[in-house]
């Protein structure tokens, strides 16, 4: 447990690094409220609140580009192949039942479905590219 979390009044520095806070700006927040008094204590908090919070936002920003910059070359999207398999696993039934009619018609039949497959993966493919 850090000092800051067995004493809430007390300031661990430490942990406003994290943020990208240091300890001169909450000193001087705190000594701006302290010498401005209890009437100004909401603005120096809500300011306080806003630097903050660019702060974090600015974290979060920084983790999102790593993370996509870092998922750009190395995709852990499992879906295409899910649907390549499941394209495969539909198409040779449906070329089975449709080939064994004796009619002309039926390789037709067999070849509207595997260009409807076909459909499905390309409109897959160029959605998931955009």
């Amino acid at each position: 447990m850090s000092v800051s979390e067995s004493n809430p009044r007390e300031y661990d520095p430490f942990r406003g690094q994290q943020l990208g806070i240091d300890a001169a700006e909450v000193q001087g927040s705190l000594e701006a409220r302290r010498v401005l008094g209890a009437d100004a204590e909401a603005a120096v908090i809500a300011s306080f609140l806003e630097r903050t919070s660019a702060a974090i936002d600015a974290r979060v920003d920084q983790r999102i580009a790593e993370k996509a910059a870092a998922s750009d070359g190395d995709s852990t999207d499992s879906g295409g192949f899910w649907l390549a398999v499941v394209s495969v696993g539909l198409g040779i039934p449906a070329t089975g039942v449709a080939t064994s009619f004796s009619d002309s018609g039926s390789v037709l039949v067999a070849a509207a479905a595997w260009a409807g497959i076909a459909l499905v993966n390309v409109s897959f493919n160029l959605r998931k590219n955009r």
